[in-house]
């Protein structure tokens, strides 16, 4: 990645003329075991720990060297405060986890960046939260509620009528 940069080539057997040339490295390098190579972003992955009707809780984990910083993303780009924190450190790779509590549908991503190289690796889930339930919840309470009030408020009035009477 240090070789990145321009470089300049002279043909001195064509009446030296003289090319310029940017060489661009990716930064994105894996060994042969796939894993990749220090100094670049950590791939991402997303995982889910537990879907509600009304929430679901996300965990991202990235590990790599040197150290990548992961950050909750909502399709808006909006960034996402972060719940839940954990970084360590095992035979020189830094281990990154974080977490997430989402209360709406979208599609969000976890970026991984490695801050040296100003370069990301995103991956991205999709969240469906079932808000109907509030919904029937209170159309459910609401469909017991009201008859009762309608009840007792028949029963005051006839009571009431009856008081009058004595």
């Amino acid at each position: 990645m240090a070789d990145s940069g321009n470089y300049r080539c002279i043909f001195p057997l064509l009446q030296s003329q003289t090319s310029i040339i940017e060489l661009v490295v990716d930064p994105v390098l894996k060994d042969r075991t796939g894993e990749n190579i220090p100094g670049t972003a950590p791939e991402p992955y997303i995982s889910t720990l537990e879907d509600r009707n009304l929430w679901s809780l996300l965990q991202c984990e990235a590990h790599g060297v040197p150290r990548p910083t992961l950050k909750w993303k909502d399709s808006d780009n909006n960034t996402l405060p972060a719940a839940k924190t954990k970084i360590s450190e095992r035979e020189g790779r830094f281990y990154i986890t974080v977490k997430i509590t989402v209360t709406k549908t979208d599609n969000y991503r976890c970026v991984a960046t490695q801050e040296t190289l100003s370069h990301q690796v995103v991956a991205v889930t999709s969240v469906h939260v079932q808000r109907w339930v509030i919904g029937v919840i209170a159309t459910s309470g609401a469909l017991i509620f009201l008859p009762m009030c309608y009840l007792l408020c028949y029963i005051t009035q006839l009571c009431g009528r009856q008081e009058e009477r004595w």
